[in-house]
């Protein structure tokens, strides 16, 4: 409990001082708004389904241009915040060989939230007269929360649903078109989240699909998303 306070107040402090590059950002022109199609991938996939996200943040492009094509800058995402829902899964269909006892081990419901900035390095090239392709690499500092249900198990006879809270550091690759006011793009992230819940309701599979309160979740994840810039 002590750690994820120290983890809780490292990230508070970050969000402050993003939160005072934003006040500075109010002038500077290059704003943006993106609404996101958020897509699970791999195990994240598994258990959640398709969801829909957000972002708010500021593009500081420096002084310099390379090789006369390239401006670097730095990219904040001050605030972004994404959902999806869950969908059902079956442990007994995925595992016949451990569970044996006629119960299947369902999870379902319930949903996963994703919230926090993003800070990294952008690079933008114009392709013709306005309209720029970008790319950018990110630090994701995310704070992960949600809920999930898991029906009847030999340890309990009624469907159980907890909350559960984490903390994750997530990296992101992003790519974009920009025109005007608008821009497009699909960003990669990449990285893992240690899910605590508040009961036993998540089967361990390092331990016979016994329930646990903790499972580590691979949390990588494809979005699509439309921007506005202001």
């Amino acid at each position: 409990m002590d750690m994820k306070k120290i983890i809780f107040k490292a990230f508070f402090l970050l969000m402050l001082l993003f939160s005072s590059f934003g006040t500075f950002a109010q002038s500077g022109g290059n704003n943006y708004i993106k609404v996101h199609y958020i897509n699970p991938m791999g195990q994240y996939g598994n258990f959640y389904s398709q969801g829909i996200g957000a972002e708010y943040g500021h593009s500081f492009y420096f002084d310099l241009v390379i090789g006369e094509l390239i401006c670097p800058g730095i990219d904040v995402t001050f605030v972004e915040l994404g959902v999806n829902a869950g969908k059902k899964y079956s442990y007994a269909e995925n595992y016949p060989t451990v569970l044996t006892d006629g119960y299947d081990y369902v999870t379902e419901g319930g949903f996963l939230a994703t919230f926090g900035p993003k800070i990294g390095l952008i690079a933008q090239m114009e392709l013709i007269d306005g309209l720029f392709i970008e790319t950018s690499a990110k630090y994701c500092p995310t704070l992960v929360f949600g809920s999930r249900t898991l029906a009847e198990t030999p340890s309990s006879l009624k469907d159980e649903t907890a909350g559960c809270f984490a903390f994750s550091n997530r990296l992101s690759i992003n790519l974009e078109l920009k025109y005007n006011w608008f821009s497009f793009g699909g960003e990669f992230l990449f990285g893992k989240a240690k899910l605590d819940y508040a009961k036993e309701i998540i089967p361990d599979l390092d331990n016979d699909l016994v329930p646990s309160d903790k499972i580590e979740l691979g949390m990588n994840t494809f979005k699509l998303y439309v921007g506005f810039n202001f």
